[in-house]
């Protein structure tokens, strides 16, 4: 079994957020960052309907709506 180096950066896993995330003892995953919130959108799961072209309920195209919106304002 070939050995894993050590030395591994984060900048080849697209997820990888510092402001969010923080890195694991082994060096080679990370988790979430203890009191980050999160808004409904983001947990909801429903960028997966998205991905494989399904239909959004009504509850949560309303949340993605309000996501939108406050990206748009933030920036």
């Amino acid at each position: 079994m070939p050995k894993i180096p050590r030395k591994t950066t984060h900048k080849n896993y697209t997820q990888y957020d510092p402001k969010i995330h923080t890195r694991t003892k082994g060096g080679h995953g990370f988790g979430m960052k203890k009191g980050i919130k999160s808004t409904q959108w983001e947990t909801s799961g429903a960028q997966l309907a998205e991905v494989f072209g399904w239909e959004l309920p009504p509850h949560l195209k309303k949340l993605k709506e309000e996501y939108e919106k406050s990206k748009k304002s933030d920036a």
